[in-house]
């Protein structure tokens, strides 16, 4: 019998998160659970503006309380749908080591496992994309980041996806260029949820160029 999963989405701001963690979750029929949802849900509202200036700006120690409030939310989502026995897929940056570590902490109460999905993408096309969220901001939420200023600030300070030593769970990583349809891993292991996940990228990368 296949254990539960938890995939948890990492990578550069307009690098293909949401994007990637809709497809997933359709095509495998988990929750999802998305940062930018929760946010809003949570009252942390802003403008246009605000988005171009220092609000999604990840050096800022303006965003720190807002940041433990969405994140401390969306554990919470996590660990109910987990205790329902549940598949999740975590839409959020993870840019910081504490949001993993309190990942790990949660999957620790269950018997799961956990794959990491980095979405990358070449920097002219994240550029572009940007520019393509500005002209949507209001129509979804999940164009919260119009400004290069939030993508430039993911750079400086996230770190790259790695194997939390204190995690009691299997954990896979995953690469995704979201541009080229390269798919990398780490572990070649057979896996059956790990086969299920790059056949979902795999199918959705034909589906994509035809």
């Amino acid at each position: 019998m296949n254990k539960n999963f938890v995939i948890m989405m990492t990578g550069y701001t307009a690098s293909g998160k949401s994007t990637t963690a809709r497809t997933i979750s359709k095509c495998l029929g988990t929750k999802i659970y998305h940062s930018a949802i929760i946010r809003k849900e949570l009252g942390f509202d802003f403008s246009e503006e605000d988005a171009k200036n220092d609000f999604f700006d990840l050096t800022s120690q303006k965003r720190t309380e807002m940041d433990k409030k969405v994140y401390g939310e969306m554990l919470k989502k996590l660990e109910l749908s987990l205790s329902k026995n549940e598949n999740v897929v975590l839409d959020a940056g993870h840019f910081f080591q504490w949001q993993r570590e309190n990942i790990s902490q949660v999957l620790n109460k269950f018997d799961c496992e956990l794959f990491i999905v980095q979405t990358v993408c070449p920097e002219k096309e994240i550029i572009r994309r940007l520019k393509n969220r500005k002209n949507n901001f209001s129509k979804s939420a999940l164009n919260e980041t119009p400004s290069i200023k939030a993508y430039f600030s993911s750079k400086e300070v996230m770190i790259n996806p790695e194997v939390d030593e204190k995690s009691k769970n299997k954990t896979f990583i995953i690469c995704f260029n979201t541009l080229s349809g390269e798919i990398t891993t780490e572990n070649n292991s057979k896996n059956e949820n790990l086969s299920k996940i790059i056949g979902v990228l795999n199918e959705n990368n034909k589906i994509r160029r035809s």
